[in-house]
């Protein structure tokens, strides 16, 4: 036996050379009940659904009479190849029409260290790709020779230092993971290498990444062929090299055509050097969580920034027609607009409407997309609709809580692209999938969204708010006006636009308006938090423009983009510039951002800095002074620019220092311990004490066998 079948992946008793099943149910029954009495599964009708669910996503029909049925599922208690010919022909959707005669169904746990397994049943998958082959395994009668063909394992084609025509590239993915990702893999490949190309293909599959193309062969590759049937992961990493996209199913059955339409996009590349290809094994990682964990991380990131790529155009549009038309105000007055070209205000607030309006059902409308593809838009769409309608007001009627911004939107779209997934898993029936596309998914979904953002998620975060709210005016009548300076700052600039930092305007916005008695000015004090509020809000667009100039090296298309338009965004008082740049990579830039909103707005609370204009952003620096009257007016302003820019200074410094850290991965390691250590208040070196203690009681042979394998379990993965 195989070392790899030491699980009794094939058996006889899992071969059946003369099924009587006519229809695909009682083929499925049949399959299911040898799984059954194979051990398999405990459950016979979860195993036919699992079928049935996989049938309905693309039919698992080839061509010559073949079919590969598989399920994996974590009610599969150990995996199995379970082969069925059948004595008259199955009516089955497959490529060329034709009758299946033979069915080889996969059996594949999900919650098991099965990466062999896995590799294994791929294998089986693209053995029928060989026509000499399927003629044996349709015409073989003896079990023996058949079990023998199925375990045999490929031979490894030596590689060759030929003179290749080209560099072509594939990525190919499936919804199971296994069958139809290697087998069009494996046509892509066998094409690529008869036309005369060098080719690598990248495996999407149920392992995760595997053979992952690398930035030096997108470099030197001619075309990219997509064949997928779900959302490719890292998207991002292809720019410039011409793709085509076709369905994982198409290579199987015109392959030909595939290339035909590849070569018509090729672009031709000079001093083009082909990677050498090398036959080198893959170390798999162990352990399913922390596979699926990785895989589902790079996932919901790739969904997130989809998210973000649709949302951007919405808010650079919204933010810069509100920033021309503001321009035009300020120089031309506003009382002037108003009575004589009042359609710039209407042009602007339509135009802010993009933004409290559009930008949050966008954003979560295109994460559910990637995550559950076109189940999740409508969902997630309203879901995103809902976030606007979150409202909370004060005692004082303030309007405090006017929508959940983007922070509302990119929580709808993850829940509601998870929940969607769940629905194309669950809900599916062959007979009522129609009626499941068009009407259950976009209905049911969508009201469970609304609901959940409403009445579920969205009150008590308004609730959250609102005691914040009621939190800042008792902070005001203390004697803590920095500490009030440093929250307010800090939460202008946490969310860009949304509940947090719309809850710390309203409240200054609110101090701002009881300040005046009459018209006249009679409580200089309460002026103080909306100068603190502006401080800290300009520093989050000159920050964007100085860390995507300085620190090019480290910024993206989208933080480069957000940079050139920031700067003068922020300055004008519209903090959502920077929004696309805090959620490229927002662990790094939200601390970042608060820290220099938190100095800026707590030094201004500290030299009594407040302004009595009500315009945003450096507008407010006209209105600048003392409240206590100790400083003139001109020091005044060039205290709290001064303070502006050193909020700025520390957030840039602090961002560059940790996107350059994200470059080292040993130092990046040392600062994640430090940090661990510190927030921990010691917890974490006192665990890794204890376990240094058990360590030692072990004996010789027992602390070689556990340094062994935590070796095995940190070795990266190899690539060719």
């Amino acid at each position: 036996m195989s070392n790899k079948n030491k699980d009794n992946l094939f058996a006889i008793e899992q071969i059946i050379l003369d099924s009587s099943a006519t229809t695909q149910d009682e083929a499925f029954q049949e399959l299911a009940t040898v799984a059954y009495k194979a051990g398999c599964i405990d459950n016979i009708e979860k195993l036919i659904k699992a079928l049935w669910a996989r049938e309905n996503e693309t039919s698992t029909g080839l061509e010559d009479g073949f079919a590969i049925p598989h399920a994996r599922i974590k009610d599969i208690k150990k995996p199995a190849v379970i082969f069925v010919r059948y004595q008259t022909g199955l009516q089955w959707p497959t490529f060329d029409n034709s009758a299946v005669q033979v069915a080889i169904a996969l059996i594949i746990p999900t919650n098991k260290q099965n990466d062999i397994h896995l590799e294994v049943l791929s294998n089986v998958a693209k053995k029928l790709l060989n026509p000499d082959l399927r003629k044996m395994l349709k015409t073989e009668t003896d079990k023996a020779k058949i079990l023998a063909l199925l375990q045999a394992e490929d031979e490894v084609a030596a590689s060759t230092t030929e003179n290749y025509k080209g560099y072509v590239l594939g990525i190919t993915a499936c919804p199971a993971g296994v069958a139809h990702t290697y087998m069009a893999a494996k046509k892509i490949e066998d094409e690529a290498k008869r036309l005369g190309y060098a080719v690598k293909v990248e495996k999407q599959g149920a392992n995760g990444f595997e053979d992952k193309l690398t930035a030096e062969d997108i470099q030197n590759a001619n075309v990219l062929i997509i064949a997928a049937a779900v959302v490719i992961g890292e998207q991002e990493r292809f720019v410039g090299i011409p793709i085509l996209k076709v369905a994982v199913s198409e290579p199987l059955h015109d392959v030909d055509g595939v290339f035909k339409k590849a070569l018509q996009i090729m672009r031709q590349l000079s001093n083009q050097q082909i990677p050498t290809t090398k036959q080198v094994k893959i170390k798999k990682e162990k352990g399913w969580f922390k596979l699926h964990f990785k895989a589902g991380a790079v996932s919901l990131k790739n969904a997130v920034l989809t998210g973000i790529s649709y949302a951007v155009p919405v808010i650079v549009a919204g933010t810069a027609i509100q920033a021309l038309i503001t321009i035009i105000i300020q120089i031309a007055g506003a009382d002037y607009i108003t009575q004589h070209a009042n359609w710039l205000n209407t042009l602007s607030n339509v135009a802010g409407k993009s933004l409290s309006i559009l930008l949050a059902p966008v954003l979560a409308a295109y994460i559910a997309y990637a995550m559950a593809d076109k189940p999740g838009l409508t969902p997630g769409f309203l879901g995103g609709l809902a976030c606007v309608y979150v409202t909370k007001t004060a005692a004082d009627g303030t309007v405090i809580v006017d929508g959940l911004g983007f922070l509302g939107g990119l929580i709808t779209g993850i829940l509601v692209g998870y929940m969607m997934k769940l629905f194309k898993k669950y809900l599916v029936s062959q007979k009522m999938q129609g009626v499941l596309t068009w009407f259950v998914y976009p209905v049911l979904g969508s009201l469970i969204s609304m609901c959940v953002i409403l009445f579920v998620i969205g009150q008590p975060l308004a609730l959250l708010i609102n005691v914040i709210f009621s939190g800042l005016t008792t902070l005001q009548t203390s004697n803590l006006a920095a500490l009030l300076g440093i929250i307010i700052g800090m939460m202008c600039v946490f969310d860009l636009g949304g509940p947090f930092n719309k809850v710390a305007w309203a409240f200054s916005f609110a101090s701002f308006s009881q300040a005046f008695t009459g018209g006249q000015l009679t409580n200089p004090t309460l002026l103080v938090p909306y100068a603190c509020f502006w401080a800290a809000g300009i520093g989050t667009g000159w920050t964007t423009a100085l860390v995507t100039f300085i620190g090019r090296r480290f910024s993206n298309q989208y933080e480069k983009e957000a940079g050139k338009m920031a700067w003068i965004l922020s300055s004008l008082g519209i903090t959502e510039g920077a929004i696309p740049f805090a959620l490229s990579d927002p662990f790094r830039v939200i601390p970042s951002f608060m820290l220099g909103g938190a100095v800026s707005g707590g030094l201004c609370a500290a030299f009594n800095l407040g302004s009595t204009i009500t315009g945003g952003g450096f507008i407010t620096m006209a209105g600048m002074q003392s409240t206590t009257g100790a400083l003139s007016i001109g020091v005044a302003i060039l205290l709290w620019l001064i303070f502006a820019i050193i909020g700025c200074a520390i957030s840039t410094t602090l961002l560059l220092g940790l996107k350059y850290i994200k470059t080292k991965p040993v130092l990046e390691q040392k600062v994640q311990t430090w940090t661990a250590n510190i927030l921990s208040l010691g917890i974490v070196p006192a665990v890794k004490k204890q376990h240094l203690k058990k360590f030692n009681k072990l004996s010789p042979s027992e602390q070689e066998q556990y340094l062994n394998r935590k070796q095995k379990r940190s070795n990266p993965k190899l690539e060719r």
